[in-house]
């Protein structure tokens, strides 16, 4: 089976978290960029000005990136033994 892009084993945890983040921060960005806000960081004024479409890749790269870094950062669960 071949990869199409070499990224690190994400599990079923990691990728529901970082979707539902992922979901809420493109949702934010649609609605700033909707009734036109801006984003005022240390003084910096940064328009945010997105079209519709470039929202899909932002979420894609948002998924997975935050994915990789949160698999990361997530203790692994211990696996029972089953004894029988």
């Amino acid at each position: 089976m071949t990869k199409c892009l070499i990224t690190p084993k994400v599990k079923g945890r990691a990728a529901f978290l970082t979707a539902i983040l992922t979901q809420i921060i493109v949702i934010v960005v649609y609605v700033m960029s909707e009734y036109k806000m801006s984003l005022n960081l240390f003084g910096w004024v940064i328009p945010v000005r997105v079209a519709y479409l470039w929202l899909n890749l932002i979420g894609c790269l948002l998924v997975m990136g935050i994915a990789a870094v949160l698999q990361g950062v997530m203790p692994e669960k211990e696996k029972e033994e089953v004894v029988g």
